[in-house]
């Protein structure tokens, strides 16, 4: 017996890749698991990214347009996330781009285990200044809730980014990304991890994932990396039972 589909929300932040678009773009909507939604907001782009969008979006019943000011890529995400309709949603950067059947595998194991809340997939790095590819794929593995904040802590397997992972909205639906800061994923993933009952590994390469691109925040590490430790510290008040106090 076949399981039931559920909707996936495909969010997608666009701030001038023109380049880039529409190799993201199909690589969704070119998807063998077709039940989705696919949130697009134009961030204010002033390269001809936003007409790409309008394009797409009128080939594409699936496709739901949001244009807005440039507001950074948290508020663009959240802006999705405030018209979500998905039982599950995931996060792809516009300038990356979805491996051919990434999404199928991964919604039939979340389809049959409604414990799993977070389902992070392997990815595959490419360097735009080099074109080196970098396979990242792990052992398959499933943690509690503690054990993936311990994981991610400790930098030994649970990521840091939003993209590369599914989450079931009934779950992770209300939360938000923090806005106006670079590397504002790690406090997410963190509060995510805090919300999970199961987080699950499944290797499975989900995602194709661009560094050094010109005008990227993984161009250069530069004086922005200050923010990445502000964002770990605003985590020390919200950490209640989960501070490291209370791990064991």
């Amino acid at each position: 017996m076949s399981l039931p589909t559920p909707l996936l929300s495909v969010i997608v932040p666009v701030y001038n890749v023109a380049p880039y678009l529409e190799q993201c773009l199909d690589s969704i909507l070119g998807q063998s698991y077709t039940a989705l939604e696919v949130i697009v907001v134009d961030d204010g782009s002033t390269d001809g990214s936003g007409a790409i969008c309008d394009t797409y979006a009128e080939r594409d019943a699936r496709i739901r347009l949001i244009h807005q000011a440039n507001a950074g890529l948290s508020a663009a995400r959240n802006a999705a996330m405030d018209v979500m309709r998905g039982d599950f949603f995931v996060c792809v950067d516009s300038d990356d781009w979805l491996p051919e059947d990434a999404l199928e595998q991964p919604m039939n194991v979340l389809s049959a285990n409604p414990l799993i809340d977070i389902l992070e997939l392997g990815y595959t790095e490419i360097n735009c200044r080099t074109g080196a590819e970098r396979l990242v794929l792990a052992a398959g593995r499933e943690l509690s809730s503690q054990e993936a904040l311990q994981s991610l802590a400790a930098l030994s397997g649970v990521t840091g980014m939003a993209w590369g992972k599914i989450f079931r909205t009934a779950t992770m639906g209300a939360l938000r990304f923090p806005v106006g800061r670079p590397y504002e994923d790690t406090p997410f993933i963190f509060e995510a991890l805090t919300r999970a009952t199961r987080y699950r590994y499944l290797s499975w390469f989900g995602y194709c994932y661009r560094v050094a691109r010109v005008g990227s925040i993984t161009e250069v590490y530069d004086k922005r990396l200050v923010y990445l430790f502000e964002n770990l510290l605003d985590l020390e008040a919200p950490i209640g039972a989960t501070s490291p106090e209370a791990l064991p």
